[in-house]
């Protein structure tokens, strides 16, 4: 640190050598020379400008000397305010680079989900076709064509649908004597009670029992019991139970259906070569339908070969989404255009289309078969009267992800975003809602509503 001859001060602002030797500021020591005549304060001899040579001086500033206590503190309480608002500074720029570093984890960690879901698949896909005994095994064909129902198989869906017609009245009168009141809708609390499954994809309710499905995992859990049954090793996009048999279906195409009578077993499999978006079992248990991506709906027959014996194609359609009417004898799809297309499975006709817009990310029947419930990406739900094919209502449900109705047909329950609503069918205005982040999934069993969110499946009941 240099001091300047002529001021005794600190340089701080570039300093000079005279000829002379002496040490100076330059900014002083050229007002001296142009206050002298051009003349060396030192030497009194001839000096100009050109005859100085510069110091690099450095560039701190040295503190300020006090000259009292008073002065010492307000100088300590500048410099505390200095490095106050610089730790508030650095603090904020840390929660910025804390928000950036959890934007990129969750990006590595999804694209991480996203490979091991179809590694998992593909593996799965290979495991099955190996282990399964050769009479098990058959590759479909790739040219797909319209195949109608054989008489024999059309009157065994037509017996079922006869008795199940002539029990309604009976099966409605039992379920509303069992349904929840308004009031108890109030008073719905999520459970305790969970099952033993992540990432959950699908879910699906017999009489006592809940399966569920994920990337990694099928699994069978009492729902009285609230234990697990059994699970198996299966990456799955959708499922469907009945009291004999459990179906799922993969992205990748391959249908797999286990018994569990007695431990979770392997029946039958088969690829259909498509990704397969939705499976349900025929109420006679002897069949089972598989919707395609691609537009193709397959009906099969459940024994040892597990023959395709119907197939109705959708043309110039993507498929979504699809629901099996309670009778058993209509079949409606969901597309990407928000069109639904409803199939009499009767008179083996394309019955009619309804809708258009937003993609179907979910479709349903009322179990007493008189309406219809199509939640769409854009977030609005639409019923529909299925005996006149018009338009109810509409709901605006933004991030809706799934529906359903109660066993009475009487109230709507749909997964949202926030949680799980239930609203009275014509008293679309009065609604429940069960506060519940991130609802993927929502059946209506017996005794329970089970929601499926990202982080497992949950259970709501009357608290």
């Amino acid at each position: 640190m240099l001091t300047c001859e002529l001021s005794g001060e600190v340089i701080v602002d570039g300093g000079v050598v005279t000829p002379s030797g002496h040490v100076c500021s330059r900014r002083i020591l050229l007002q001296k020379i142009q206050e002298n005549g051009g003349l060396d304060p030192f030497t009194e001899g001839p000096l100009s400008e050109d005859d100085l040579i510069e110091l690099k001086t450095s560039t701190n500033i040295p503190p300020r000397t006090a000259a009292s206590f008073p002065s010492i503190l307000k100088q300590l309480q500048e410099e505390y305010d200095a490095v106050l608002l610089e730790l508030i500074d650095t603090r904020a720029a840390l929660q910025e680079t804390r928000q950036e570093l959890s934007t990129a984890l969750y990006q590595n960690d999804a694209a991480i989900r996203v490979i091991a879901r179809l590694s998992a698949e593909r593996d799965a896909a290979r495991n099955t076709q190996m282990e399964q005994p050769p009479e098990k095994k058959r590759k479909l064909a790739a040219a797909i064509e319209s195949q109608n129902l054989s008489e024999n198989d059309l009157r065994e869906m037509q017996d079922v649908w006869e008795s199940l017609k002539s029990t309604r009245k009976a099966r409605q009168k039992e379920a509303s004597d069992k349904a929840w009141s308004p009031e108890l809708h109030a008073a719905l609390k999520v459970s305790q009670q969970s099952m033993p499954l992540e990432s959950p994809t699908s879910l699906a309710v017999s009489a006592s029992s809940i399966v569920g499905c994920s990337n990694k995992q099928l699994l069978l859990y009492d729902a009285q019991e609230h234990k697990a049954i059994g699970s198996v090793d299966a990456s799955l996009s959708t499922v469907d139970i009945d009291s004999k048999h459990i179906v799922g279906g993969s992205d990748s195409g391959l249908l797999s259906i286990w018994s569990y009578q007695d431990g979770i077993k392997l029946a039958h499999s088969v690829s259909v070569e498509q990704a397969i978006v939705h499976v349900q079992l025929h109420p006679n248990q002897m069949h089972v339908i598989v919707t395609t991506q691609d537009g193709v709906i397959r009906i099969f027959r459940i024994e040892q070969s597990l023959p395709v014996v119907g197939v109705y194609k959708n043309e110039e359609s993507t498929l979504t989404k699809g629901a099996l009417h309670p009778d058993g004898l209509i079949y409606i799809v969901g597309t990407t255009t928000g069109a639904l297309a409803i199939w009499d499975l009767k008179n083996q006709v394309l019955a009619g289309t309804m809708g258009g817009g937003s993609p179907v990310v979910d479709v349903v029947f009322s179990n007493n078969g008189y309406h219809i419930a199509a939640a769409h990406e854009n977030g609005v739900i639409v019923i529909w009267d299925l005996r006149k094919q018009k338009e109810v209502t509409r709901l605006e449900t933004p991030g809706v992800s799934s529906v359903c109705f109660d066993a009475t047909g009487k109230f709507l329950v749909y997964g949202q975003r926030e949680g799980v609503s239930i609203t009275a069918v014509k008293q679309w205005d009065k609604k429940v809602t069960i506060p519940c982040l991130g609802v993927e999934r929502v059946v209506w069993s017996e005794d329970w509503l089970v929601v499926s969110t990202p982080s497992g499946v949950q259970f709501v009941a009357p608290a």
